[in-house]
């Protein structure tokens, strides 16, 4: 169909495939099979020979494969290769889900998976990284937005974002800091107990810490040893309130991995978690756009055709996510003929100058309109992995 649409914008017959095939629109041999089958062309539709139509294709099974080319055959025994080095059988896994109404409107969802037997080879790279499984965690911070921890042989890396407002990253004028404003921006900390481990390279880059137990090394990064902990931060005041709250606990089950993340509704920082979500969904939308614009500029398509044209070729309908209709405009004055297409959300809530995008009054990411809360940990025992998870999440 792209090559139909480029035909009608150099003018040249575009009927057939043979006639999209001299005029330089398709390869020589287009459409032909080594099982016989080809393309089809006619009355203004694309099918297959024998699997049918777009969206409706017979089922792989229905269609018996009798004869392949050499290319096809190496490449599917590849593939056999690969699979049979990399993975070997399939492994057997059990997943157990369950759901608990909430006040509120709420709704706990909580996932149990376990895995066994797996790939000796897969068991031993895992055990290089993976330390026993620990009954303790350390216990939550107030002010933590999300925190991890992971148990390594002879040490426990564990680390935490803090529910704050961030900075902008724009500066006056346009353009961006991408270091010093980034590293403001990232508001948490690092820290690790027992031995020094994988961070044995980072603590080199420091000096001799000072009386009050702070060193600060090049790039702007704090230390901070308190009693078997090490801690590192752009913040020093972030240091300084969570060392004294450091501790261990009893944890509802042992394991190597842990992740927990706050309720982000309420959270300081939500604001500027949901610009950038508008940020990336805007874009989305200017991306459906610019497919309307490419087929305008580079076939010569009348505007008025581009949205249909851009729906035939991907056999979907273009859906603005910000919730607008896509529509064409009058160009302005001096503008090339035939218009332009736009969302009537973007027009609502154009860009500022300098390309700053904040979410307008009333827009919700998605994922911050239902999540409200993850607690997962996970667990290599002999050669059995286990994983436990409750999400919690908001009824629309």
């Amino acid at each position: 169909m792209l090559a139909k649409l480029a035909a009608a914008s150099e003018g040249k017959p575009g009927g057939t495939i043979e006639e999209l095939v001299a005029g330089g629109m398709l390869p020589p041999g287009f459409g032909a099979r080594p099982d016989g089958s080809r393309a089809v062309l006619a009355d203004g539709e694309v099918y297959d020979q024998l699997r049918g139509r777009r969206h409706l294709f017979l089922p792989v099974p229905d269609v018996p494969v009798e004869r392949v080319t050499q290319a096809e055959a190496a490449a599917y025994r590849h593939f056999a290769e690969l699979y049979r080095d990399q993975w070997g059988r399939i492994e057997p896994i059990m997943i157990a889900l369950r759901h608990k109404a909430l006040a509120g409107g709420r709704e706990q969802v909580v996932l149990d998976l376990r895995m066994t037997p797996l790939e000796r080879r897969r068991v031993a790279m895992i055990g290089l990284w993976a330390g026993p499984p620990d009954p303790q965690r350390l216990a939550p911070i107030p002010g933590n937005l999300a925190a991890w921890e992971a148990v390594l042989p002879g040490q426990r890396l564990f680390a935490a974002t803090r529910d704050v407002v961030p900075p902008s990253l724009e500066l006056p004028g346009g353009g961006f800091f991408p270091w010093r404003r980034l590293r403001d921006t990232i508001v948490g900390y690092l820290g690790s107990s027992g031995q020094p481990g994988l961070l044995a390279v980072l603590d080199a880059t420091f000096p001799p810490p000072a009386a009050n137990g702070f060193s600060k090394n090049l790039v702007g990064l704090w230390r901070l040893a308190s009693g078997q902990f090490v801690l590192y931060s752009f913040q020093p005041d972030v240091l300084t309130a969570t060392a004294p709250q450091l501790r261990f606990e009893p944890a509802p089950r042992p394991a190597q991995l842990r992740l927990q993340v706050g309720d982000p509704s309420g959270a300081r920082m939500t604001p500027f978690l949901n610009d950038l979500g508008y940020a990336r969904t805007r874009q989305t939308a200017l991306g459906n756009l610019r497919l309307l614009a490419s087929l305008h500029e580079q076939l010569h398509m009348p505007a008025k055709d581009c949205k249909d044209a851009a729906e035939l070729l991907l056999g979907a309908k273009l859906v603005c996510p910000l919730g607008g209709q896509y529509v064409l405009r009058d160009p302005p004055a001096g503008a090339p003929p035939g218009g332009g297409w736009t969302s009537t959300e973007l027009e609502k809530h154009p860009a500022t100058p300098g390309g700053h995008v904040t979410a307008p009054p009333g827009y919700v990411a998605p994922p911050l309109s239902w999540f409200r809360g993850l607690d997962l940990d996970a667990a290599l025992e002999g050669d059995t992995v286990t994983a436990h998870a409750e999400v919690l999440m908001q009824n629309r």
